[in-house]
């Protein structure tokens, strides 16, 4: 039996249209102000920008990936892991590095750390609203399968 993993890493475009791709719905409950957004607004003293969504800055698009990691998964998967969806928020700082990830869903833990871990090595251009950088609160959802 082969040990190679593979990750698939799909960034979603907004998280509305999660529902149809996720096996959980999109209209699961969301804090009004998430973590994503008050860790903003402590790190760079801004509210981050959504992209894709609604209101003055829904023009804004999805930040371009530049660099992304694979991440260290487990040697040994449990049954529950094999075809795994999982949804993650992340910051995006003004810079375009990834400040800090949050686990939104998941139904193997066991894999939770590994794939934030890699998302945080994840970097992207800068995202410029009017002239200037701004931090990104972004959904990730992530499929993982064996090959």
């Amino acid at each position: 039996m082969s040990r190679w993993r593979t990750l698939s890493l799909t960034v979603a475009v907004a998280s509305f249209l999660l529902g149809a791709a996720l096996p959980f719905s999109a209209a699961d409950p969301q804090p009004s102000t998430s973590d994503c957004q008050r860790a903003s607004v402590e790190l760079f003293g801004v509210t981050p920008v959504r992209f894709g969504g609604s209101g003055p800055k829904s023009a804004v698009s999805e930040p371009k990936r530049l660099r992304d990691a694979k991440p260290q998964l487990p040697a040994q998967w449990p049954k529950n892991c094999r075809g795994t969806v999982t949804l993650h928020e992340a910051l995006i700082g003004p810079s375009g590095k990834v400040e800090r990830v949050w686990t939104l869903k998941s139904p193997c833990t066991e894999i939770d750390k590994p794939i934030a871990g890699a998302l945080r090595q994840w970097e992207y251009a800068p995202t410029v609203v009017d002239g200037a950088q701004v931090p990104v609160c972004m959904m990730v959802s992530t499929l993982v399968h064996l090959r």
